[in-house]
């Protein structure tokens, strides 16, 4: 009996490593691409404030940033895109530069070097004045756009305003099941004429 338990331990140590280096690594927070609702919502910790057909979205604090919305979007019920959206509001509009270029550096640590890093200019009025470039974006004439691509995603950082009202998002796309949610959006075209 002693041998046959010494067995069944030696088989556990040896496979238990096994098993370990086989588990997926997260894609966004504790999440997988492909993951169901109720298996996302096991694992996110923040408060639950939206749940609806696109997919749910989540009230939290990320470190150094203040407050941000957490959305996971689903398509055909498996998780195929991510974000955060910050909920920060500035009384100096280039503070929302100064909080893209931190995240971004942030990113890039984690990322490496961006695949693409654009600064768009749709409205020069503001180009040659960098004390208004957050006037510039939230007015809808400039807009930051950065990109980093691993393995398994697209990662999007991106800064722009439309009346006044800027938004930084950051959002992180599944490679493989980017496909399922275009498909559905076109669905949704296509019934509504």
């Amino acid at each position: 009996m002693r041998i046959k338990l010494e067995v069944i331990l030696l088989v556990f140590l040896v496979q238990a490593p096994v098993a370990a280096q086989t588990e997926k690594p997260a894609d966004f927070r504790r999440t997988s691409w492909g993951m169901t609702r109720e298996q996302v919502k096991a694992v996110e910790s923040s408060k639950l404030i939206k749940e609806d057909e696109h997919g749910l979205f989540y009230s939290s604090e990320l470190s150094g940033f203040g407050e941000v919305l957490i959305g996971y979007i689903f398509a055909e019920g498996k998780l195929v895109r991510t974000s955060y959206i910050s909920q920060v509001r500035h009384t100096n509009s280039n503070a929302f530069i100064e909080d893209f270029t931190k995240i971004k550096s942030i990113l890039t640590e984690k990322y490496g070097r961006p695949e693409s890093d654009d600064v768009v200019w749709l409205d020069n009025l503001y180009k040659d004045d960098p004390d208004n470039w957050g006037m510039a974006v939230s007015a809808g004439h400039l807009v930051y756009d950065t990109v980093w691509k691993t393995k398994t995603t697209k990662i999007l950082e991106k800064l722009k305003g439309d009346n006044f009202d800027v938004t930084l998002i950051v959002q992180y796309t599944s490679l493989e099941l980017a496909g399922l949610e275009e498909a559905k959006d076109k669905e949704k075209k296509k019934s509504e004429y």
